[in-house]
């Protein structure tokens, strides 16, 4: 009994087609979408009142536990027109109501009149005492609605911010230059964040390598976010190169040509703190499948007859694995056979007797596109194709 087993790697002329004829569709639709916004973004423009909002800077970022801290404040004025008269701006440390409320205690700042375009600020010195990330710093901007403004909603801006607390330097150090790019495995996440390995005053970068192929869409997505993270991911083709590709958490990129690339992570936003920490996960994606997936563990393998009629399967992308199994009858001899491969693939196949042996990798029989052995008794065989 021969289970013929062809694989391919070559992707389907019809199907890419198909594949591009979905992706036009999309960038139709992101344009339509980009448009809309763009719109309203231009009537949001023509608007004709003021528009105060407020951005919070804190000196040091993270101080130590009864540190005196210098709190500055910047009040904006982003809309078209002036103000018209004078304003207040109220701070709040650590205040019992988070978001604070009208009744709230806060400290006062008054403000003059803001012409479009223009800023002020406020400033303030403070001795900030208890251990920990639960601090935050509010600043309630014209709180008393003093000024008709076009938008209401951008006025209370909150800082959270730790004390005493110091990042922590993850285990992929030391990898702040490309030329130390540590490899990263596809599907596996890796527990990473942005704090330098000797100094945690000093901004952190992240850098990691990994082989691509043509053909395959590869993703670099970052999850598990820490509050003051926010990672930036660029792409480059060589140390020292131009960038290929940029984005903000998440990077799906497809390239031109095979070979070894190198990803950039860095913290953005401006952000400031201790809890820097972030998941970074490689995946890849040819866009194409066969009937029998998903089948990539012992436990999810497919039936395969013995009768010597053929699957057709592919590797979906790199590192894909597929899984089968069949019932044989004591005293049979059997093969498995991959026939009918792509150009450059071949596949590798590993015979089990259960799904426990392949997790000891102990494997009945191993052979490149043929694995055989024979069958002391009546049971069911797994087989493993890389």
């Amino acid at each position: 009994m021969t289970p013929n087993l062809p694989l391919s790697h070559i992707p389907s002329r019809r199907r890419l087609a198909s594949l591009c004829g979905a992706a036009f569709v999309l960038c139709c639709l992101l344009a339509a979408f980009f448009w809309t916004v763009g719109q309203d973004a231009a009537l949001a423009e023509t608007s004709t009142g003021p528009d105060l909002t407020v951005e919070i800077s804190l000196d040091p970022p993270v101080p130590a536990d009864g540190q005196q801290v210098n709190i500055k404040f910047v009040v904006r004025n982003k809309g078209s027109s002036t103000t018209g008269g004078g304003f207040t701006a109220y701070l709040y440390v650590d205040p019992a109501d988070r978001p604070p409320t009208p009744a709230t205690l806060g400290r006062p700042f008054g403000f003059a009149t803001l012409g479009a375009g223009a800023s002020a600020q406020g400033e303030r010195t403070q001795t900030i005492s208890g251990k920990g990330c639960n601090h935050v710093i509010y600043v309630w901007v014209d709180r008393d609605d003093q000024i008709a403004e076009d938008n209401e909603s951008n006025n209370l801006i909150a800082l959270p911010f730790c004390v005493g607390v110091e990042c922590e330097v993850d285990s992929h150090e030391d990898d702040n230059q490309c030329s130390a790019a540590k490899w990263l495995p596809e599907s596996t996440p890796e527990d990473r964040s942005f704090c330098h390995p000797t100094d945690r005053n000093l901004l952190d970068e992240d850098w990691v390598k990994f082989t691509a192929l043509t053909e395959v869409t590869y993703t670099l997505a970052t999850s598990n976010l820490g509050q003051h993270a926010s990672p930036q991911i660029v792409l480059r083709s060589v140390c020292g190169g131009g960038d290929l590709a940029n984005s903000v958490g998440t990077l799906a990129w497809q390239p031109s040509v095979a070979g070894v690339y190198y990803a950039r992570l860095q913290n953005g936003d401006g952000l400031q703190g201790p809890l820097t920490a972030y998941s970074l996960t490689l995946t890849s994606a040819t866009g194409l499948t066969d009937n029998f997936e998903p089948d990539d563990t012992c436990a999810t393998a497919r039936e395969i007859a013995t009768d010597g009629a053929k699957q057709t399967r592919l590797f979906q992308s790199p590192g894909d694995t597929d899984w089968l199994r069949f019932t044989t009858k004591a005293g049979e001899s059997f093969a498995v056979i991959s026939s009918a491969t792509g150009t450059g693939v071949n596949p590798v196949i590993a015979l089990y007797s259960s799904c426990n042996q392949a997790r000891s990798s102990a494997s009945v029989a191993q052979g490149i596109t043929r694995a055989e052995a024979s069958s002391p008794a009546d049971q069911v065989y797994y087989a493993r194709i890389t």
